[in-house]
């Protein structure tokens, strides 16, 4: 069944690829997955976002191949769209996920850190201290948000900087996250 549904994907009435599409998603198989990736580079924008979200609905583990191919596409709704997923592999998406961090637009690299931040264990202040030194304000405001899961050390430093930072927002983000410290007091002279 999935291979006949498949072999509709490319059929020349857009009736009967779309058909096929809503078929394989009744089908409810990961294993149709490999048959979404084409549709990705398709000009269609209704096939793109049926796609985009197969991939958010069966990516795993058994589909690195296919967020290679994500990770390395130039479109930066797509490659969005790997560092959205990636996490699911576990720390092999972390080199990938490094990547995409480097990425030129912002939205892209949020995803990424936040991607990052995921999969931390000990390595989280490194990762939280390469966010907060971000160009984009949203990046390092995330790194405000999670600094209070650092040590007391760690996080009183990320924390001061970024009350001083630029960006409102990123202010805000360091005031919630020293709410959740139990040394509150220490940030009374920064404040």
């Amino acid at each position: 069944m999935l291979q006949q549904h498949a072999a509709r994907l490319t059929h020349r009435d857009v009736r009967q690829r779309r058909r096929a599409v809503r078929k394989l998603f009744e089908l409810d198989d990961p294993a149709a997955l490999v048959h979404f990736q084409p549709l990705l580079d398709t000009g269609d924008g209704w096939s793109n976002g049926k796609a985009a979200d197969a991939y958010r609905r069966w990516f795993g583990p058994e589909h690195e191949a296919l967020g290679d191919q994500l990770v390395d596409d130039s479109r930066s709704e797509v490659r969005l769209l790997a560092a959205e997923i990636l996490p699911r592999l576990g720390e092999a998406a972390r080199p990938h996920l490094s990547a995409l961090a480097e990425s030129a637009e912002s939205d892209v690299r949020l995803q990424a850190y936040t991607g990052l931040v995921a999969l931390s264990g000990e390595d989280l202040g490194t990762v939280l201290e390469q966010a907060a030194v971000e160009e984009h304000h949203s990046v390092r405001r995330l790194a405000a948000l999670r600094a209070h899961a650092l040590d007391e050390e760690q996080a009183k430093e990320l924390l001061s900087k970024a009350l001083k930072d630029g960006h409102h927002r990123v202010r805000g983000a360091a005031l919630e996250s020293i709410g959740l410290l139990s040394d509150v007091n220490s940030f009374r002279d920064s404040l």
